[in-house]
């Protein structure tokens, strides 16, 4: 279509400027204005212009490894000299590159990163690429994969002694939280080099499992079912019985932290004044699995102190509901007051006829002062309330769909107090949290908080909002003092250049998984933030690169919504010997893997082939595509060519 075209304007452009070619000097006035006719037709048109071509380096790129595995076996002078001697194809030009933890000259010989450097040998399009190595790759990314996206061939060279036999423990997959008495999950994955039909046994937590591989690197993994009987804090340990001949006996074992939760928390509710709200609290804990629910309800007269004073001492949670503290049953309050203060949890819910006495102004967070005020109190999320999970949307209970409070009951805050919900109206407390002694302590100074009872407000309209604040409150009450944020690496020591994974584990205020954080980790204090990426169940990931010989302090921050939810620090040593001294030999399973993948032949350094007819050139298809629509500098083109030849025309006297 654009060669008619051209054909129609070369004949109309002739005809239009027959007269001043005539003259003479016009000629270039004609070609310009035939160009610019040609550039308008093709964006009429829509012209596409696209040729292909296939490009043939003859270029090949000898990749020599001179990290520390290779200087420790004298291996980086032999590749050296293979790398200068490997027969090439002919008219084929040799390029000799060096590499180890990176490419160049000189490289630094801390690590191997056999990926980064085929990836970095790619990006300059040779005809082939011919990695000269002992395979003791520890770098990031999988060389095979890299082999097999370069689209050329691959050539190995493998130097080092023989085949190396190991096993090892490469990954043990389990909740970081678990309840006692629960059966749990825990999948174990192994990977062995060089032990074909041979049988090893793997035990976790007093389970004992026999496998068997199968011929060059196998993988495997195996699901044990495993109960926690006692609760607190356990390490689940990983074992696989060493094989003869393994390389490296320390990746047999791995060790992984669990926290191991009470199976039921014993919940004990009191109240001397009830009511339609007793109701509503009592369906709400008794619809809980977890809790082991004791009720004592005084309909007239006090309570029968000495029974209930046992049944305080016995309980892991203490809820007093709308009561009235009354001089009869002393007992019972310094009963609560002590329990306490030796660690149990308290949730006092105000009502209309709440009253308290010197004693249990001991441990409320709300003390002198107190009186009961009416009128309408609309709850927010106030301070670290807006991090409690309980008042997010869409897992939690939406603030704005529930009714407000009519009443509160209002004092001076202790110290140590931290409100959690507050009046939109006015700022005045209606959920405020502290401790006493070892115990922590949550008012709702709000009432009737039983209204919160209805779906209105609840995550899925399924569960009421007083269900999920009354089991979020148990389990904050219940949980006990343990770091909520926890940094953790697979080993406490490394060696130089040897890549480290983190995990920071975080826990909310009632000891549920956190997830949807934003978390980082900072090394020594840099400026540095690394991200550390969510697996699920609270827990963050990443990695860092091999680091310095030396002592390292390492904080992870987690943030939500841009305020800090906590933080956690981790010691780290990384000793002077460097990883790569860790395994010495030839790797021929990951060499192998990276020919096969790459197109290419593997050969052991002594006796690399003799005619470089045998190896091939890879070839790019080459293809350029013009579009005179998608082309802006093509109308930067035409415009300029239009203002050349008006200023031509203007000096010729033609305008």
């Amino acid at each position: 279509m654009l060669i008619v075209a051209s054909g129609i304007l070369l004949a109309l452009g002739v005809l239009a400027y027959r007269r001043q070619l005539g003259r003479g000097g016009n000629v270039g006035l004609l070609v310009l204005r035939l160009l610019l006719l040609l550039g308008f037709a093709a964006i009429l048109i829509g012209q596409v212009l696209a040729v292909s071509w296939v490009e043939r380096p003859r270029r090949v790129v000898l990749l020599a490894d001179v990290s520390a595995s290779m200087v420790q076996t004298g291996a980086n002078s032999a590749a050296l000299a293979a790398a200068e001697t490997f027969p090439l194809p002919e008219r084929s030009r040799r390029e000799v590159w060096r590499f180890a933890d990176s490419t160049g000259t000189t490289p630094d010989p801390g690590r191997t990163r056999i990926a980064r450097a085929l990836r970095l040998a790619g990006r300059t399009r040779p005809g082939a690429v011919v990695l000269l190595s002992d395979g003791q790759d520890n770098g990031e990314g999988d060389p095979a994969a890299v082999a097999r996206e370069l689209g050329v061939p691959v050539h190995v060279v493998g130097f080092g002694a023989g085949v190396e036999r190991n096993l090892a423990v490469a990954g043990v997959n389990a909740p970081a939280e678990v309840y006692a008495g629960d059966t749990v999950s825990v999948r174990v994955r192994l990977f062995a080099t060089g032990f074909a039909g041979e049988r090893t046994k793997v035990r976790v937590a007093g389970q004992m499992r026999e496998v068997s591989f199968g011929p060059g690197t196998a993988e495997q993994e195996l699901e044990f079912r495993v109960v926690f009987g006692r609760a607190g804090r356990q390490l689940l340990t990983v074992s696989a019985e060493s094989l003869p001949g393994e390389s490296n006996h320390a990746d047999n074992l791995q060790v992984t932290p669990i926290d191991v939760r009470p199976a039921r928390v014993r919940v004990l509710y009191l109240t001397n004044r009830p009511g339609i709200g007793t109701r509503f609290l009592l369906r709400v804990l008794a619809g809980q699995e977890r809790i082991e629910l004791a009720q004592v309800v005084a309909k007239a007269g006090g309570f029968a102190a000495g029974s209930v004073a046992t049944e305080v001492r016995k309980s892991d949670v203490l809820i007093l509901d709308g009561v009235a503290e009354t001089g009869q049953d002393a007992a019972v309050w310094s009963a609560v007051v002590e329990r306490v203060l030796q660690g149990a949890g308290l949730l006092a819910v105000v009502g209309p006829g709440f009253s308290v006495g010197g004693k249990l102004l001991e441990v409320l967070p709300l003390t002198r002062g107190l009186r009961m005020r009416t009128g309408t109190f609309t709850p927010e999320a106030a301070g670290t309330g807006t991090l409690l999970p309980w008042f997010q949307s869409p897992v939690g209970i939406d603030l704005g769909a529930v009714p407000p409070f009519v009443g509160v009951s209002s004092g001076e805050l202790r110290p140590d107090a931290t409100v959690w919900l507050a009046a939109i109206e006015d700022g005045t407390p209606l959920v405020v949290a502290g401790r006493a002694g070892k115990g922590k302590v949550v008012m709702v100074a709000g009432y009737p908080v039983w209204r919160w009872g209805f779906a209105a407000g609840s995550p899925g309209g399924v569960v009421s909002p007083l269900a999920v604040l009354v089991h979020g409150l148990v389990r904050y009450l219940a949980e006990s003092d343990s770091v909520r944020f926890r940094l953790e690496s697979d080993r406490l020591s490394y060696r130089a250049g040897e890549r480290i994974r983190l995990t920071l584990t975080a826990k909310a205020v009632d000891g549920s998984q956190w997830n949807g954080l934003d978390a980082f980790a900072v090394v020594d204090g840099g400026e540095a933030e690394i991200p550390l990426v969510e697996v699920g169940g609270g827990r963050y990931e990443t990695w860092l690169d091999g680091i310095a010989a030396g002592s390292h302090r390492i904080t992870a921050v987690a943030r939500q919504h841009g305020v800090e939810a906590g933080r956690a620090v981790l010691q780290l040593e990384v000793a002077e010997q460097s990883i790569e001294l860790a395994a010495i030999g030839m790797n021929r399973p990951l060499l192998e893997a990276v020919a096969g993948a790459g197109g290419g032949r593997f050969f052991v350094h002594d006796s690399m082939p003799g005619d470089g007819h045998l190896l091939g050139l890879g070839v790019y298809q080459r293809r350029f595509v013009f579009d005179s629509r998608r082309t802006p500098l093509f109308f930067v083109g035409l415009a300029l060519m239009v203002g050349v030849e008006l200023v031509l025309r203007r000096r010729k006297g033609l305008l």
